[in-house]
């Protein structure tokens, strides 16, 4: 069993192989209270499991060696349920048509200059500070 988060504050992981998306996403989870620690790759993601599980995920879905969706599918596949919003910079028809990774996940695309993945986090009650 995967040990549950030591600290008080909300904690949201954010797994993203750009470096800068992934500083533009902690100061922007910063400045709405959220504490936000971040991967570079899905597998950088899972081996810190063992140190706590995180209230919520923000991850890629086009990424190297992992991709965001082969994550979701291996936490399920371990019993590791998290809410999680499913980013993408390559919002197409297929992106846009495609189902949710996982019943605990919602896709969202980065460029989409919406408000969107904001409400996501405010409405889930397991993330909001």
């Amino acid at each position: 069993m995967v040990a549950s988060m030591l600290n008080t504050g909300t904690s949201i992981a954010v797994v993203d192989d750009d470096l800068p998306v992934r500083k533009a996403l902690v100061r922007l989870l910063g400045a709405r209270c959220f504490k936000a620690v971040t991967y570079g790759s899905a597998q950088e993601f899972i081996n810190s499991l063992a140190r706590g599980v995180p209230e919520c995920l923000i991850v890629d879905l086009q990424m190297p060696e992992m991709t965001g969706l082969e994550l979701q599918h291996h936490l399920d596949r371990v019993g590791v349920h998290i809410p999680t919003v499913v980013i993408t910079a390559s919002y197409n028809g297929s992106t846009r048509t495609a189902p949710a990774p996982s019943p605990n996940s919602t896709a969202v695309a980065r460029s989409c200059g919406s408000s969107r993945p904001a409400k996501i986090l405010r409405s889930s009650r397991r993330c909001c500070c």
